[in-house]
């Protein structure tokens, strides 16, 4: 893995930033008519490998060997999503 300076990683917290796009489907829709708690999980987990992808790591290999295993998962809603949405 590139060394953090060189792989784009945040060098400050008003760096942090990172951002993809979502488009909602039909199938990330639940009955109450908004995306389903159980697609923000899915949603994370595209978004960290892109993060990672872009720091030139893996969920496999974050570095020296080391992978990630996410043990546990908390979500704290903000906002409703809906069909057609271009969530980021």
């Amino acid at each position: 893995m590139k060394p953090r300076e060189q792989a784009g990683a945040p060098q400050s917290r008003a760096d942090a930033a990172f951002r993809v796009r979502y488009p909602v489907r039909i199938g990330d829709i639940n009955y109450g008519g908004h995306l389903g708690n159980d697609k923000y999980l899915l949603l994370f987990h595209d978004a960290r490998l892109a993060y990672l992808a872009g720091l030139g790591a893996s969920e496999k290999d974050i570095g020296g060997g080391a992978g990630l295993i996410m043990s546990e998962a908390h979500v704290r809603f903000q906002a409703e999503v809906f069909l057609a949405t271009n969530w980021r």
